[in-house]
């Protein structure tokens, strides 16, 4: 999912958390610059099916905008929902 509020928003909720592909350009969006914030918690599907803990993305002014202009010219497959579960079906070592 994409960032959804500033820091209050993330704040209201009692345990926010985020999963989301390392390719995926959607979670980096829109960018922080225009007062949006990540989950405090945050964990990162690695192509290889292992999760990366507390996890940050973005990167600074340039790379999130950079990141919003591909978002918006090219949606990539890697915000796909199957891509999401076959991750998530190799970190389980489920086989469909």
């Amino acid at each position: 999912m994409p960032r959804y509020g500033s820091d209050g928003a993330i704040n209201y909720f009692s345990n926010p958390f985020h999963v989301y592909s390392e390719k995926d350009k959607v979670p980096a969006v829109p960018p922080k610059w225009l007062g949006y914030a990540d989950c405090h918690t945050e964990y990162c599907l690695k192509a290889d099916s292992t999760i990366k803990g507390n996890h940050r993305k973005g990167g600074g002014f340039i790379k999130e905008t950079w990141s919003c202009a591909r978002f918006t010219v090219k949606l990539t497959s890697d915000h796909f929902m199957e891509k999401y579960i076959d991750l998530v079906f190799a970190r389980v070592k489920i086989t469909k």
